[in-house]
């Protein structure tokens, strides 16, 4: 069993015995051995989301008040696209298209309560160097993240993938489409906008 699993069981066969503490009245002066029990059943600690996992153990401490959480204290979440984000040839400036997609995401994550984070994974095609192109890729996740921070979305909600980091930018080595076209080459300089949210909709 796992141990914010005990504390969970703890806390409310702590709270039982509390309360027929309270209403018992042979039970008005409790024996050191019962006190003793009292200390040990009923876990002190903060539990500010309210959702029965102390935050000293809970891994999601900010999670919904009033939504499911698992035994982690976490809201159950997957992923969703909200689509993608493309680029000229050995460039990283957003154009007026790449402007207004990211207004509609900036919007959504402004509104929308479920949203944890939102991953920018960037890429490019297959021209220039492996090196070059994780340059490129990270110039595009930049531009991207600055753009959303301008739009007022906060910081610890855009989680910026970068090639030099753990799970970080692809550059050319996830390409979508075929590197030997105009048109394939075009699709594969983009950047991915990968939504982590909550699955508890209403």
């Amino acid at each position: 069993m796992l141990l914010n699993q005990k504390v969970k069981i703890m806390y409310r066969y702590g709270r039982l015995m509390l309360l027929s503490t309270i209403f018992c009245v042979s039970c008005a002066n409790p024996t050191l051995e019962q006190q003793q029990v009292l200390a040990t059943t009923i876990p002190q600690g903060v539990d500010e989301d309210r959702d029965g996992v102390l935050d000293a153990l809970d891994q999601c401490a900010q999670s919904v008040i009033g939504e499911p959480v698992d035994a982690e204290g976490c809201q159950p979440f997957h992923f969703k696209s909200l689509g993608k984000v493309y680029f000229e040839f050995d460039n990283f400036e957003l154009d007026n298209d790449a402007k207004i997609k990211l207004d509609r995401v900036a919007e959504y994550l402004s509104f929308n309560r479920h949203v944890r984070q939102l991953i920018i994974l960037g890429h490019t095609d297959e021209v220039g160097t492996v090196a070059y192109n994780d340059q490129l890729s990270d110039r595009r996740v930049a531009s991207v993240q600055r753009y959303l921070l301008a739009k007022k979305i906060p910081n610890h909600q855009l989680r910026a993938a970068y090639a030099g980091s753990e799970n970080g930018g692809l550059g050319e080595r996830a390409p979508i489409d075929e590197n030997w076209t105009r048109l394939g080459r075009a699709r594969n300089r983009h950047v991915d906008l990968i939504l982590i949210e909550s699955v508890w909709q209403r």
